[in-house]
């Protein structure tokens, strides 16, 4: 994906890609999916274990 900055009279936003709001969400959903992938994984247990 290629997310270039849109200046000047003719830059409209066509989709919610261009907003710039949305470009910084994704830079940073991709910096914490890359971050955490390397946390250990937990052992999953059913609710019932809780009870």
């Amino acid at each position: 994906m290629n997310y270039e900055l849109r200046t000047g009279p003719d830059a409209k936003i066509k989709t919610f890609t261009d907003l710039n709001a949305w470009k910084e969400a994704y830079k940073l959903a991709l910096m914490i999916y890359t971050r955490t992938k390397e946390f250990p994984k937990l052992a999953y247990s059913k609710i019932e274990d809780y009870s």
